[in-house]
């Protein structure tokens, strides 16, 4: 499963988004309007998911890097002080 993961992310942008178009294409002439519904609402409910989970995890990524970056100012700021430099 992982080869497919690496196969679909390496792709670049237009490709990633005609692969998702073709597939859409594909997908209407064998469905009825109903189906169609039901299964555009599950991937956007799918989609949905994945962007919710990675922002709260760029969300939580950010406090911890401005954290990190916080404290060696503050820390850089002991030392000048220890050094008497301005």
């Amino acid at each position: 499963m992982r080869e497919i993961y690496d196969l679909i992310f390496s792709l670049p942008p237009k490709q990633f988004t005609i692969i998702a178009f073709l597939l859409g294409i594909l997908l209407v002439d064998d469905l009825n309007a109903a189906e169609q519904n039901a299964l555009g609402g599950f991937f956007e409910l799918v989609g949905q998911v994945l962007i919710t989970n990675a922002a709260q995890s760029q969300l939580i990524q950010n406090i911890v890097t401005n954290n990190q970056n916080n404290r060696i100012i503050h820390d850089l700021e002991i030392i000048k002080n220890m050094l008497n430099i301005d």
